[in-house]
C-alpha cells in the first residue's frame, strides 16, 4: 500500500505537470496585465504617428519638435514606443520627423490635457471621455472634444474644432477656423480672421471676433456677437428659438428678433 501510494502521488504530479498545469500557465501568460493597459503607446508606421493613451487614468501629453525628431511625453506615466520611434526615458519617446505627414493623439478616458507645440505639422487631438483640455499648435490642427465638458484652443493656424454633447469652451485663436459646438450650452470665441461657427443644440454664447465671419446659433436660445467695428462684413443666422444677435451696422442677420 505504501509503494502504491508513492506511485499514485508521482502519477498525479506528472499529470499536473504536463496536463493540468500547463494550460493554466499558458492562460496566465496570454492575459494582458493591468500595467500594459496603463501604458501610453506611441507608434510611427509609414508617415503617421499615433499616440494611444493608457486607460483608467488622466494623461498629460505634450508634443513638440526637437531637432530632427518629434518628441512625445506623457508626464508621470510609462510610454512605450514602436515602429520608427525610440525611448528617451520611461515617460518620453522620439519619432523621426522626416516624412511625417500626420500625428493623431487619442487621449482616451478620464480627464486629459494634450498640448501640441508643433509649428509646421498639423495634429489631430481627440479628447475621448472625460473633461479634457486640448491645445493646438500654430499649424492647421483638428481638435475633437468628444464626451465631457471640454476646453479646446486652436491657437494659430486654420483649425477645425468640434465639441461634444456637453457644455464646452472653444476658442479658435488666429486663423480661418471652423468651429462646431454640437450639444450642450457652449461658449465659443472665433478669434481673429475669417471663421465659420455653428453653435449646435444648446444655448450658446458665440463671439465671432475680428474678420469676415459666419455664425449660426442652431437650436436653443443663443447669444451671438459679431461686433468688430467693421460694417457689413459678417453674416449671422440665429436659428430656432429666440436669439440675441449683436451686429455691426450693415452686417447680414437672419433669424434674430
Amino acid at each position: 500500500m505504501k509503494r502504491t501510494h508513492h506511485r499514485t502521488g508521482a502519477l498525479l504530479a506528472t499529470v499536473c505537470g504536463f496536463t493540468l498545469c500547463l494550460p493554466g500557465v499558458a492562460h496566465a501568460a496570454d492575459a494582458p496585465t493591468p500595467h500594459l493597459f496603463a501604458t501610453t503607446l506611441v507608434n510611427k508606421t509609414g508617415t503617421t504617428i499615433t499616440v494611444t493613451a493608457g486607460v483608467g487614468r488622466g494623461n498629460t501629453i505634450s508634443v513638440w519638435q526637437s531637432g530632427s525628431n518629434i518628441r512625445i511625453r506623457d508626464t508621470g506615466h510609462t510610454v512605450a514606443p514602436s515602429g520608427d520611434c525610440t525611448a528617451i526615458s520611461t515617460t518620453e519617446v522620439a519619432c523621426r520627423a522626416a516624412d511625417t505627414t500626420e500625428l493623431v493623439v487619442n487621449a482616451g478616458d478620464q480627464d486629459d490635457t494634450v498640448t501640441s507645440s508643433l509649428a509646421a505639422l498639423g495634429v489631430t487631438l481627440i479628447g475621448g471621455a472625460g473633461n479634457d483640455n486640448l491645445y493646438g499648435g500654430s499649424a492647421n490642427d483638428t481638435l475633437e472634444g468628444d464626451e465631457g465638458s471640454d476646453f479646446l484652443s486652436g491657437s494659430a493656424g486654420n483649425d477645425t474644432l468640434t465639441g461634444g454633447a456637453e457644455a464646452d469652451r472653444i476658442f479658435g485663436g488666429s486663423g480661418n477656423d471652423s468651429i462646431e459646438g454640437r450639444g450642450g450650452s457652449d461658449i465659443v470665441d472665433g478669434g481673429a480672421d475669417n471663421d465659420v461657427i455653428y453653435g449646435g443644440s444648446g444655448n450658446e454664447r458665440i463671439v465671432a471676433g475680428a474678420g469676415n465671419d459666419y455664425a449660426e446659433g442652431g437650436n436653443g436660445r443663443d447669444t451671438i456677437d459679431t461686433v468688430d467695428n467693421v460694417s457689413g462684413n459678417d453674416y449671422v443666422e440665429g436659428g430656432a428659438d429666440v436669439d440675441d444677435c449683436r451686429t455691426d451696422l450693415g452686417d447680414n442677420a437672419s433669424g434674430c428678433p
